[in-house]
């Protein structure tokens, strides 16, 4: 596991399933879950490339340690470079590319959250990402796309589907993800998906204070106002396969992923370009 600052929570322990569709009767089988599928399919990379990636004859090698340097106050979080690398185009560039980290052994993240970067580091390694988690996913999920972890973004995703499932989408989520996305985002998607099928003012809302919080964002207008203007009003479905954290209607939400075999990054070969769906 990374080494870090102690006292540094990174979520390590309440990995429950957050789909929430694992058991829906005559629906799909109890077995089907892709939460679980992704997580193992990660477990089993992440054992290929710590421990069946030992051959020293390769470029890449697998035991190496970078240290990241995260915040104002300098915290530093140490994690394999190979995980890093193979998971995050921007890391893979941080640690093997031009203007890789080699001499150093640092990368300097001087404007991020410690908090935030312990969650990606953990997720690296376990495939996870705690339901206890105190940064929030519309963050994790913005992190993600930021450093080109298009996996680490797809993970947290899940979880506001699983959270979609019980709440309104929140008008915090709904104004950072606008502040921090580009039109055509997954996040944005969804987000005014969600608005158009489960819409926050259908009279559901038990908080008078949130529903003038809502009236005033729209009052703004902006993106936000642009997107629901052009498909819909604020509707409610009552069909729970038009929503849009249903199991079947994830999958457009999820990013492409830009990878390549193991054994080929190890080589050192570059990413192909084309993402996959």
């Amino acid at each position: 596991m990374p080494e870090m600052e102690t006292g540094l929570d990174i979520y390590g322990e309440n990995f429950d399933c957050v789909c929430g569709f694992c058991c829906v009767d005559g629906d799909q089988s109890l077995e089907w879950c892709q939460t679980k599928a992704e997580i193992a399919r990660h477990t089993e990379e992440v054992s290929r490339l710590l421990i069946g990636g030992q051959d020293q004859t390769r470029k890449i090698q697998c035991h190496d340690i970078v240290t990241l340097v995260v915040g104002p106050d300098h915290t530093k979080l140490k994690c394999h470079k190979v995980l890093l690398g193979f998971k995050s185009e921007y890391f893979d560039g941080a640690c093997y590319g031009n203007f890789s980290t080699s001499e150093t052994n640092e990368i300097r993240l001087e404007e991020e959250n410690p908090t935030a970067i312990a969650v990606l580091i953990s997720w690296l390694y376990t495939g996870h990402i705690s339901q206890s988690c105190s940064i929030a996913p519309e963050e994790l999920w913005v992190l993600g796309d930021r450093f080109l972890c298009s996996d680490f973004s797809n993970a947290v995703i899940r979880h506001l589907f699983s959270h979609c499932t019980r709440n309104h989408v929140a008008i915090k989520t709904v104004q950072y993800a606008y502040e921090n996305t580009v039109s055509g985002s997954k996040l944005r998607a969804f987000i005014k998906d969600m608005i158009l099928v489960e819409g926050p003012l259908n009279g559901a809302l038990a908080d008078e204070d949130d529903e003038e919080a809502w009236r005033d964002l729209i009052r703004c207008g902006g993106d936000l106002v642009i997107d629901i203007a052009l498909e819909g009003s604020f509707n409610s479905y009552e069909n729970v396969d038009k929503r849009p954290y249903y199991w079947k209607n994830q999958p457009k939400y999820l990013q492409p992923i830009v990878s390549r075999p193991i054994e080929d990054f190890l080589k050192g070969k570059p990413r192909d370009r084309k993402r996959k769906a």
